[in-house]
């Protein structure tokens, strides 16, 4: 099996699963933006080279879940991706919902024209790639993150979000009770947490609302 077709019926069988339906224009974007970091991929190294065909997949099948909650949940209508990193989830979620604008904050100059060449390739109107430093960003509405933030610096979330805002993080099993217990000893925080699973792994978003 090709590796274009392969990737479209892994894809397609977890939206089906998930409600989504992606157009052709759509599907096209995407396939595009696989291609694109593959290619930037083999001398840049946006995500590790030794990173499988099934495991990028699972990065886009997360960036997916964060978009349709996001979709469902988020009235906010504009959306800070902490470290974007690749572009893993915001790309994807800027993609998705197309009525809000979504930024990407990433402190590396390398991943940022990354990042600003998908927006020019693709036509994302709705993406904004901010090159700065996580601590630099302040009092957002909401905010989603990957891989931003650690147990030792998740203390900066107070100054960048404001009162009664969100955020979002995209966990693995062995990241969420650290998570939860962090933001309870903050002590500002109330927890929800979404059990979802890719292609064959288990992750959890967990969102905490600021009060």
């Amino acid at each position: 099996m090709k590796e274009k077709e392969y990737f479209f019926i892994k894809i397609k069988n977890y939206l089906d699963k998930q409600g989504l339906c992606l157009d052709d224009i759509l599907w096209d974007k995407i396939w595009s933006y696989f291609n694109c970091l593959n290619r930037v991929n083999r001398n840049k190294n946006l995500v590790s080279n030794n990173v499988e065909l099934d495991a990028k997949i699972e990065m886009f099948c997360d960036s997916f879940f964060a978009a349709i909650y996001i979709a469902n949940n988020c009235f906010c209508s504009d959306i800070y991706d902490i470290g974007s990193g690749a572009g893993f989830p915001g790309i994807i979620i800027a993609l998705v919902n197309s009525d809000k604008c979504v930024y990407l904050v990433e402190s590396s100059r390398k991943k940022c024209s990354f990042l600003l060449l998908v927006k020019t390739m693709l036509k994302i109107d709705n993406l904004v790639v901010i090159n700065d430093r996580v601590e630099n960003i302040n009092n957002k509405q909401f905010i989603i993150s990957k891989a931003a933030f650690s147990i030792k610096t998740i203390n900066c979330l107070k100054n960048i979000i404001g009162k009664d805002a969100c955020v979002v993080f995209l966990l693995t099993s062995n990241q969420l009770e650290d998570f939860r217990k962090a933001l309870l000893v903050m002590g500002e925080f109330v927890m929800k947490v979404e059990r979802y699973c890719t292609i064959d792994r288990e992750r959890y978003l967990l969102v905490a609302d600021r009060t």
